[in-house]
């Protein structure tokens, strides 16, 4: 049966970067199969055929307040080495993936606008996420 779950207690950390703190917003883990076609002249119905390809796992976009010694975490593991991350969210459940960091930086608000610094950063996962139910 489906739940209602909050994201409020969500946790990303990775093997290297260490746990994020202040996570404001995580996106999608959501691999996708490539397509191969398979699209031969004998076919009668006019249509286009398919096989599923490779996984292709995709990127998820995290975003943090502001926090000076996390940004210089993930600026020393930019572009780096494959570490392994784990999501877990309030219902015990987790993803997996192995992935490294593509970009990390600093977002700023408009001076009109009563917001803070924010601290966006994408991770790129390679090979294939795992889900682990609760």
């Amino acid at each position: 049966m489906a739940t209602d779950i909050k994201p409020h207690g969500t946790t990303i950390s990775g093997g290297t970067s260490g746990a994020f703190a202040y996570v404001v917003a995580l996106g999608e883990i959501a691999p996708e199969a490539g397509d191969i076609e398979t699209t031969y002249y004998g076919i009668s119905d006019n249509a286009r055929t398919y096989i599923a390809g490779l996984l292709e796992g995709g990127t998820v976009d995290v975003m943090l307040k502001y926090e000076d010694t996390s940004l210089a975490t993930w600026y020393g593991v930019l572009g780096g080495a494959v570490e392994t991350f784990t999501v877990t969210i309030p219902d015990g459940a987790t993803f997996e993936f192995d992935g490294f960091i593509k970009k990390a930086g600093a977002e700023f608000p408009d001076a009109t606008d009563d917001d803070y610094i924010r601290q966006p950063a994408t991770i790129k996962v390679t090979g294939k996420p795992t889900f682990t139910a609760s």
